[in-house]
């Protein structure tokens, strides 16, 4: 269920972002993949996951989140 809402998300911001899922979930350090990751990030935090959860979801460290929530 959460990983296919994670994939769900990565879907949807990759299409507002101009670039695609795969990019989101991948080591990219873009401008436009950051800002769709970081979107991913507050939608799933909004949803009510912890920072650690969300971090193992998108391969990241939970303070790399952290840090990802407060810019986005």
């Amino acid at each position: 269920m959460t990983t296919a809402r994670v994939r769900q998300y990565a879907r949807e911001e990759a299409a507002r972002f101009g670039c695609s899922a795969s990019e989101i979930l991948s080591p990219l350090r873009r401008w436009d993949v950051v800002a769709a990751r970081r979107a991913v990030m507050r939608r799933l935090r909004d949803d009510g996951f912890s920072t650690p959860q969300i971090g193992k979801w998108l391969d990241r460290d939970h303070t790399t989140v952290l840090s990802g929530l407060r810019a986005a």
